[in-house]
């Protein structure tokens, strides 16, 4: 749980759309102050709309994995079981939830990108460990994680699974995105093009 929610709680900390003196000062969009306060970047019907993505994100990481990887064996032959597909599957939801992390990013820093890799990087190695924790823990709950993440990381399909399946939502994401950025900007938008180019600006510009 810890490697989805710490980006959460960073991006939450951390980020923002535009620099504060752009809020502040009269010579730059003290309008934009008033998103906030007319309910625009958070509403019901945002809400909403966020609760049906996400909604749908949950369920393509779950029902595309469970239909993929139905018939995967090993190289003897046998099922993987549904402790490979619970591992692929979770693997999908923390790439699906850490791309859209990224995608909601407005301002970069070196804490937002570590803390971001680092969680993925938890994910694996938490895996590694757990998965042969029975060898000295012969606990039974522990027998059915077995070489079960080993088997998983080192099938083709899994990485496969997780690529193409991740890749679904993160491409509405994109195309959302750039159309909403480059055809239907608000004024958010274009301030933060302006910013982007590292030069002083006032609202003549």
């Amino acid at each position: 749980m810890g490697a989805i929610i710490v980006p959460i709680i960073v991006l939450g900390a951390l980020d923002r759309d535009v620099e504060m003196n752009r809020l502040l000062e009269r010579d730059q969009f003290p309008e934009l102050y008033a998103d906030g306060l007319l309910n625009k970047m958070f509403n019901t019907a945002t809400f909403w709309k966020f609760s049906l993505n996400a909604t749908i994100h949950s369920v393509i990481a779950f029902m595309l994995p469970i239909y993929i990887l139905q018939h995967l064996t090993n190289t003897d032959g046998q099922s993987l079981g549904l402790t490979v597909t619970g591992i692929t599957t979770y693997s999908i939801v923390l790439w699906v939830i850490s791309m859209k992390v990224a995608f909601e990013t407005q301002s970069w820093t070196v804490i937002n990108a570590v803390i971001l890799f680092a969680s993925l990087l938890a994910w694996y190695a938490f895996l590694l460990i757990y998965g042969v924790m029975f060898k000295t823990l012969t606990l039974s709950d522990l027998a059915y994680w077995y070489h079960a993440p080993t088997e998983a990381l080192g099938h083709p399909t899994h990485w496969l699974c997780v690529i193409v399946v991740s890749s679904l939502p993160a491409l509405r994401e994109v195309v959302w995105k750039t159309w909403k950025h480059n055809y239907s900007q608000s004024l958010m938008h274009e301030v933060q093009q302006l910013e982007a180019r590292n030069k002083p600006f006032a609202r003549s510009d």
